[in-house]
């Protein structure tokens, strides 16, 4: 209460109504009230101005504090917006609830709230922006970025979550023109070597069967791994997308790189694990258990199999680079490969891959796949 009342007879020189002054004319502190509540500010004002100059430029702060603060509260696009409020309207307003959209709001909290989540939308620029790339470029969130982002995730994260976020600010009245946002080039990169990968994919599959004979649930889904899913198909996959009948199922546009539904064939080994789930009271195929939702990265369960196998280097995605390898040494032509992975070829090829046969080609490779673990 004594710094209060010290507080107020500190502002005993009234300039107007409202703003009142320290002793010499180089403090004020500017008091009013809308909608029923009260906003305050307090500023300074160098002393080597006149009196008259100081009076004239205090009045002026209150002006624009008072219309400042209006604005924000009226419209909630102004220059003062802060870039967190921009990214949660444009979320709510333009995105469904889908995992495309919870992808990119992971995207925005992880690389981009951290530089300017806090930051006024005015206040963004080149420099900001180029802040983000670098860090995604030198770390990660999950074990398979933990080192650095790939090209393709920075240039998502650029064009998917950033430019979106900004364009709303723009068009809403927020900014006047978009921070200029650069795509990094690619990087060549060394492909991975997989040595032995027919002994790598043979003890692969022999390791998941053994690991997980009494557990369907990760024996699925490291199956579907082993037969070249991404892991963001397999997490997202449903059981309205599996047909038991026709003995295929589908990864939707939504889940996939090429952005149409791709049908593929169910391996023996992996329809019988889907079978043991099928009662499953989850929509999706491999729900977390504890919440229902989409399954985070099998981190635990990736370092049993990489125990077991001695495959220090082994990720979600690595299976993949091993299946190629395997099969490219047995013999299965590319194309065959490609359509089974789920590529896209561009080139003088491209308008044929647009209606490439996944179903066929992932039979031969799934065929291809079973003959190579085949148990001596």
């Amino acid at each position: 209460m004594a710094h209060g009342n010290s507080f107020k007879k500190k502002f005993l020189n009234k300039v107007e109504t409202g703003l009142f002054a320290n002793e010499d004319y180089t403090q004020f502190r500017y008091r009013f009230t809308m909608d029923g509540k009260e906003y305050s500010k307090t500023f300074s004002i160098k002393a080597s101005f006149g009196l008259r100059d100081r009076k004239r430029l205090a009045r002026r702060e209150a002006e624009e504090y008072r219309e400042d603060l209006k604005e924000s509260l009226f419209n909630p696009f102004n220059k003062n917006t802060k870039v967190d409020k921009i990214a949660e309207m444009y979320f709510d307003k333009k995105c469904d609830d889908s995992s495309w959209t919870r992808d990119r709001k992971s995207m925005y909290k992880n690389y981009i709230q951290p530089v300017i989540g806090k930051k006024a939308v005015t206040k963004v620029i080149e420099h900001n922006i180029l802040t983000i790339v670098d860090n995604m470029k030198n770390s990660g969130k999950t074990k398979q970025n933990e080192v650095g982002n790939s090209h393709r995730n920075i240039v998502k994260c650029l064009r998917q979550v950033l430019k979106p976020i900004l364009e709303y600010a723009m068009v809403n009245g927020a900014i006047d023109r978009l921070p200029p946002i650069e795509i990094p080039k690619k990087e060549t990169k060394t492909k991975k070597f997989v040595t032995k990968p027919i002994d790598k994919l043979k003890l692969l599959h022999h390791t998941i069967m053994e690991l997980y004979k009494d557990e369907p649930f990760y024996r699925a889904l490291f199956l579907f791994a082993l037969f070249g899913r991404r892991w963001n198909e397999i997490r997202t996959l449903e059981w309205q997308h599996i047909n038991f009948k026709e003995n295929s199922y589908i990864i939707v546009a939504e889940h996939n790189k090429i952005g149409i539904d791709q049908y593929y064939d169910i391996p023996l080994v992996l329809r019988e694990a889907l079978l043991e789930l099928s009662d499953a009271e989850h929509s999706l195929v491999f729900a977390s258990p504890t919440t229902g939702k989409e399954l985070s990265s099998p981190r635990w369960q990736l370092e049993k199999i990489k125990k077991a196998t001695g495959i220090e280097e082994l990720t979600m995605h690595y299976f993949r680079h091993i299946l190629v390898s395997a099969l490219g040494s047995a013999g299965v032509p590319a194309q065959v490969l490609s359509a089974s992975l789920g590529h896209q070829h561009s080139g003088t090829v491209t308008s044929y891959y647009q209606t490439v046969d996944h179903l066929s080609h992932s039979q031969s490779a799934n065929d291809g796949v079973l003959e190579l673990t085949k148990e001596d």
